[in-house]
């Protein structure tokens, strides 16, 4: 018997989202276009998600489910393309759902404008209204990989910093996988799928619901991945300095110091995170140096953190050195 050979895989990561995981697995099964696989990973579930993945596997083929020790959400998207057979990729979060025509809107965009990348647009909201499921219209945009569309994506806060929301040719997210271990990993890796794409095309409706959780990955009060969103800049950086699209490294630039700034200031309330203060203040020293004068406009706007961040750095030396001395 030939294997099914679906035209779209859908990828979820899933780990401890059974509150939200019915609404997500629905979602996907309510699709218009019926042509995918949905492939669940379980990365180290301790809640009923588990359950819940195998109970949907029983009452669909289409459903493919895997389990894996805890290896965070990157490790889990990484095994689950190895094993997806679909030649369009679209992820979701297993706390989040997607409107019955986003496959079929997103497929039919990409084949109108010929692109390898189709993207709509999101709602972020606590509660998932009923008007989310209903029908649109729309008109496809056709865009190129120029570092205009660039701009009009990362000012507008549309199609750029997430992988969700999306429908990607498999080849292009095979070759630029995500980094294991970090967290912000969307954001690292999203800006290389959309450049390595010549055409993409754009769906301007909020077809993806995206939970607010504030016990999600990245809205979660103050922890190690906090500091993680820095590094995914840092690869911002690197990448738009390396094909030369110069406006989008200064506005990658200004935002990693605006947000090295908060997570000082986040680290510098908390005495667990003051070696991670340290870190973070030496890496953008760094950068600060590497792109200064490629960057002109960094310059001034980097002096007062650099006069902040050492002087606090040097005074909690300080105090350090004044507690060693006087226990001796």
């Amino acid at each position: 018997m030939e294997e099914f050979a679906p035209l779209i895989s859908v990828i979820v990561p899933v780990y401890n989202a059974e509150k939200y995981l019915n609404r997500c697995i629905d979602s996907v099964l309510n699709q218009t276009f019926q042509d995918f696989e949905l492939i669940l990973i379980n990365d180290g579930s301790t809640d009923r998600s588990g359950e819940i993945c195998e109970r949907y596997k029983n009452l669909d083929k289409r459903i493919k489910v895997v389990c894996q020790e805890n290896a965070g959400q990157a490790q889990a998207r990484n095994n689950a393309i190895k094993i997806a057979r679909g030649e369009w990729i679209s992820f979701l979060d297993s706390d989040d759902a997607i409107n019955p025509n986003l496959l079929a809107f997103l497929y039919d965009a990409a084949v109108a404008c010929r692109a390898d990348l189709s993207a709509c647009d999101f709602l972020e909201s606590d509660f998932c209204e009923e008007v989310f499921f209903g029908d649109h219209k729309y008109t496809a945009q056709g865009k190129d990989n120029s570092e205009e569309t660039f701009c009009e994506f990362f000012d507008s806060g549309k199609y750029y910093w997430t992988v969700w929301g999306k429908l990607i040719k498999k080849s292009i997210v095979q070759s630029d996988l995500f980094t294991p271990g970090k967290y912000y990993e969307d954001n690292a890796v999203i800006i290389r799928w959309l450049y390595s794409s010549p055409k993409i095309a754009t769906v301007p409706l909020k077809l993806y619901f995206y939970q607010i959780n504030p016990e999600g990955t990245t809205k979660s009060k103050v922890s190690e991945k906090y500091f993680d969103f820095l590094w995914a800049m840092e690869q911002q950086v690197a990448f738009f300095a390396g094909v030369r699209y110069e406006l989008m490294l200064k506005k990658a630039l200004k935002l990693y110091f605006c947000s090295y700034e908060d997570r000082f200031r986040a680290a510098s309330a908390l005495k667990r995170f003051r070696l991670k203060r340290t870190a973070i203040t030496f890496r953008a020293l760094l950068m600060w140096a590497k792109y200064k004068k490629r960057v002109p406009e960094i310059k001034d706007e980097w002096k007062h953190i650099l006069r902040v961040s050492f002087y606090r750095v040097y005074k909690a030396f300080r105090t350090i050195c004044k507690k060693q001395r006087n226990s001796c």
